[in-house]
């Protein structure tokens, strides 16, 4: 796992910087959406149980 990671940061660091601004942002919506997703999927699971 930690070669993966270095591998990804080393990536990064060879991109330009609005690149990595670019990815940063995807990145970032990427998470928000699959946070959104899993908390929905919760709350109906939570309601259908009622």
């Amino acid at each position: 796992m930690e070669q993966l990671v270095q591998w990804f940061e080393a990536f990064l660091n060879e991109l330009p910087p609005f690149l990595q601004l670019i990815v940063g942002m995807f990145i970032s919506l990427g998470i928000f959406k699959l946070l959104t997703v899993v908390v929905d999927a919760y709350q109906n699971r939570k309601t259908k149980d009622e």
